[in-house]
């Protein structure tokens, strides 16, 4: 796809690939790419979500992070231009509009006081942790539910606050691998760092992850019906 950014990966329970972006090409809106279980190909469409106003000129709902649930149903975060120091977030059904069309959770799931861009999410051993991007900081916060998040003291779960997380997945042993970068928002050096903690501490694995031609916000997921590894990124032309 052409002018597409802001990329997030996730791996499904039943190898499904959901590639999470925003489609500025198509009138900045969020878009999906799926790759069904067993299939080699993609079908991309608009994400849809109902009970809350999304559509450029409207809310214009920005950068999509997305989460697999226990029960198979996806929940996705994302920013809204319109009241630009929240994330909110919806949750979709099991079946051909899982992760595609999705019913908003109500409220929101985060506030700050200043603006706030490119959510990324990930569930942990005792609930969900949070990372953003607020004024140039990475903003950390924590959630029971999944639904309503906490400010946490910045980046406290990384060896440096310099981090700032682009994508997180969860294997099913329970680690966490986060790819981020050192360089802040639009970075290209990409690190990554594991915890094997439930989420409660990081350490670095390595570095370079990413080609020098990639652009920031890289996804990373894990599939644990193949044993693949999945990344990806936006690439300047």
């Amino acid at each position: 796809m052409d002018q597409a950014g802001v990329p997030n990966l996730l791996s499904t329970s039943s190898g499904a690939l959901y590639a999470y972006y925003q489609d500025w090409a198509n009138g900045n809106i969020m878009g999906v790419a799926v790759r069904r279980s067993n299939s080699a190909s993609w079908d991309r469409y608009k994400v849809s979500i109902s009970g809350i106003n999304t559509a450029p000129g409207g809310a214009n709902g920005v950068d999509p992070s997305a989460v697999e649930l226990s029960d198979g149903r996806i929940r996705l975060f994302w920013m809204q231009r319109l009241n630009g120091n929240r994330i909110y977030s919806a949750t979709s059904s099991v079946g051909a509009g899982n992760g595609i069309v999705f019913t908003y959770d109500g409220g929101f799931a985060f506030e700050t006081p200043a603006e706030i861009f490119d959510p990324t999410v990930v569930q942990t051993a005792t609930g969900w942790a949070l990372w953003a991007n607020v004024s140039g900081r990475t903003a950390y916060a924590t959630s029971t539910n999944g639904l309503s998040f906490s400010a946490q003291p910045s980046n406290s779960a990384f060896p440096t606050s310099a981090v700032f997380p682009w994508g997180a997945t969860r294997l099913p042993s329970g680690e966490i691998r986060v790819i981020a970068s050192l360089l802040g928002p639009g970075g290209s050096d990409g690190v990554l760092y594991r915890s094997t903690d439930g989420g409660t501490t990081f350490s670095e694995v390595s570095r370079g992850a990413v080609p020098s031609t990639a652009g920031g916000d890289v996804g990373i997921s894990y599939d644990a019906t193949s044993g693949m590894w999945y990344q990806l990124l936006s690439v300047r032309m």
